[in-house]
């Protein structure tokens, strides 16, 4: 199937639309703000829940993914994986260094000086670094991921579901007041990014196998 296909084209316009509306909202909000009005939105299903969609972009799910494919003796995946999960890693590790933004909690605490507006659900741990919250890494690596996988997909269905899989991960990061929405809206469009150009490099890797046999 081409990165091209009418269902990858869906995807990626759907995409483009949410993108938008997240970036003009980023824009439109200062900064903090959009914290501030999600957490008076929080829902005793949504504190529950979204601590546990927010593991969906973290590291183990590339692992996960990465022995599935070893255990059905698929090797390009499986490297395929590593390289998608490891680039995601560093271009995270990379752009949080360069850019080496404070955390929501250190944003309200010490430079806003009002701890009173910083909001924490029971048994979420609130990061606490000057240097680590842009962009969100969890939104990158769910972006990477997810696009990845379904980019491989052949039903729209499974492609739409992927996509709302990463952007749920992308706004539990908000939810669990980790993230500005700016850290979201970028970590997302760099995810996606890094995807398309490991999947486009698989196909290639893939066709010229084919042409060999």
């Amino acid at each position: 199937m081409s990165i091209l296909s009418k269902s990858n084209l869906s995807f990626f316009i759907l995409f483009a639309i949410i993108w938008l509306i997240a970036a003009y909202c980023s824009v439109l909000f200062p900064k903090g703000e959009e914290l501030l009005n999600v957490a008076k939105y929080r829902t005793t299903i949504g504190d529950f829940l979204f601590p546990i969609i927010t593991l969906l972009g973290e590291a183990y799910v590339y692992i996960i993914a990465a022995l599935i494919f070893l255990i059905q003796k698929k090797q390009p995946q499986v490297l395929t994986i590593g390289i998608l999960g490891l680039g995601a890693a560093l271009l995270s590790y990379g752009a949080k260094t360069w850019f080496a933004a404070p955390r929501p909690k250190v944003y309200f605490e010490q430079i806003l000086q009002r701890p009173e507006l910083i909001s924490q659900i029971e048994g979420v741990d609130l990061a606490n670094s000057f240097t680590s919250s842009f962009p969100s890494g969890h939104t990158l690596a769910a972006f990477a991921f997810y696009t990845f996988i379904a980019l491989q997909q052949k039903t729209i269905f499974l492609k739409i579901s992927l996509l709302i899989t990463a952007i749920a991960v992308g706004f539990s990061r908000m939810y669990l007041f980790q993230h500005f929405i700016t850290d979201v809206v970028w970590g997302a469009l760099i995810g996606l990014l890094w995807a398309v150009l490991v999947d486009w490099g698989y196909r290639q890797k893939t066709t010229k196998n084919l042409i060999k046999i």
